[in-house]
């Protein structure tokens, strides 16, 4: 209940902020500010927007007697001008840190001259967990309970934000390289038949499946809600 309560609570601030007219937008959807478990980020296309969206949040913040983490706070760039020289960034009494890359929801934001994610630390985790769990189940010599403990134990972390990434051939050479090391076998298409067989399936079929089934639970929950208001929506997979 933490992220939707804090969602409710701090709704003013996103409401103060879209009526503002500054913060981006996509398809004329306000999207200048994201919240989610505790943190926001602020999105704008000039360093002007982004200095009155802080000024904004900073004095609605201090009217719901609350206060940011202003030592977590911090700036990155994305765009051709990403490494230049920038004015400095102000929330309340503190001078926000310019960086080039940070953790959002266990996503890595890279700065750069396009948006874009760093995914070393995934495959650290990754192979952590792996090596870690093999080097216990080998001792079963049994291939099956090595690669099910793998889809239990070391799989969630290659899916944790996939959502939003585009990395579904890295991830899959991962995945590759664990069944070769597990049945030592390298012809790719036999291993691609271990997969099918064992539900290692492709992973860009397991993020499309994992969005089909969050569409489907969030109609769920929505649908008696529109009903109430006499509103009708369509659930297109």
């Amino acid at each position: 209940m933490s992220p939707l309560l804090f969602a409710v609570y701090v709704d003013v601030i996103v409401r103060k902020l879209e009526q503002s007219g500054y913060g981006c937008k996509i398809h004329g959807l306000f999207t200048g500010c994201i919240l989610y478990a505790g943190g926001m980020i602020l999105l704008a296309q000039t360093s002007h927007d982004m200095q009155f969206k802080l000024d904004a949040c900073q004095s609605e913040i201090v009217a719901l007697d609350l206060q940011f983490h202003v030592s977590k706070a911090v700036v990155m760039r994305v765009g051709p001008r990403w490494n230049a020289c920038c004015v400095e960034f102000v929330l309340g009494s503190a001078t926000l840190k310019f960086i080039d890359s940070v953790k959002y929801l266990g996503v890595y934001l890279k700065a750069g001259k396009k948006f874009s994610c760093t995914y070393g630390h995934l495959k650290l985790r990754y192979y952590s967990s792996f090596n870690a769990l093999y080097s216990r189940s080998k001792s079963s010599n049994s291939e099956l309970v090595s690669i099910e403990l793998v889809k239990s134990f070391c799989l969630p972390v290659l899916l944790c934000g996939i959502e939003v990434t585009d990395v579904f051939n890295m991830l899959n050479n991962l995945i590759n390289r664990t069944v070769h090391k597990i049945v030592n076998i390298s012809d790719n298409c036999v291993i691609e038949d271990i997969r099918d067989f064992v539900g290692l399936c492709d992973i860009e079929l397991q993020y499309r499946q994992r969005r089909e089934k969050f569409m489907k639970k969030t109609y769920s929950l929505m649908h008696p809600v529109l009903q109430t208001f006499g509103t009708t929506v369509e659930c297109i997979p």
